[in-house]
């Protein structure tokens, strides 16, 4: 069976392989899509603790092709978009923004026709959310900088895709203020 690649056997344990392994992956990712999608219009605590587990298990080289087979179900954009807003004002204060960056991008498929409501909410959360509540920067700092660099929601905006981007040019924007 550990020829014919059915069981596997590593220090001591014993694993029962899939014939299939990308099938198992990509039921995996289509229950947690399922769950992210159910708990993106739920809100509360547990909605957004819930979709947060989703957008740290995102398989982000499936992620470009899900949004066709989805089914979308979409209401008014401030009651879908809600809970989602809630999630990324909860990762920013607690300077998580890379998956601030992932979240949003697992939004973006589950309810495109509400992304760039969202995606323009995202300067003023980063701004109140992250510079001033996480890092704790002064809000004169703050907004002396923004007059002397009035791109940067742009900026901001601009590399929300690219999550590990995101968060360097996040930081690197409440390093300047730090040091202004």
């Amino acid at each position: 069976m550990i020829a014919a690649g059915i069981l596997d056997v590593q220090e001591g344990r014993v694993r029962v392989l899939s014939p299939n392994a990308e099938a198992v992956a990509a039921r995996v990712a289509d229950n947690r899509t399922g769950k992210a999608e159910y708990w993106a219009g739920a809100g509360g605590a547990e909605g957004t603790c819930s979709a947060r587990r989703a957008c740290c298990y995102r398989r982000p080289q499936r992620a470009a092709g899900r949004g066709r087979h989805l089914p979308f179900r979409f209401g008014r954009v401030h009651h879908t978009s809600g809970p989602v807003l809630e999630l990324l004002s909860s990762l920013a204060e607690e300077g998580e923004v890379e998956t601030f960056a992932k979240a949003y991008g697992l939004f973006t498929t589950l309810r495109p026709l509400n992304a760039h409501y969202v995606r323009e909410s995202v300067p003023a959360k980063i701004s109140s959310r992250y510079l001033a509540s996480h890092r704790r920067l002064d809000a004169s700092k703050i907004l002396a900088w923004a007059s002397v660099h009035p791109d940067w929601p742009d900026q901001l905006k601009a590399t929300l895709s690219k999550p590990a981007l995101f968060a360097l040019t996040v930081n690197a924007m409440a390093n300047a203020i730090a040091v202004a």
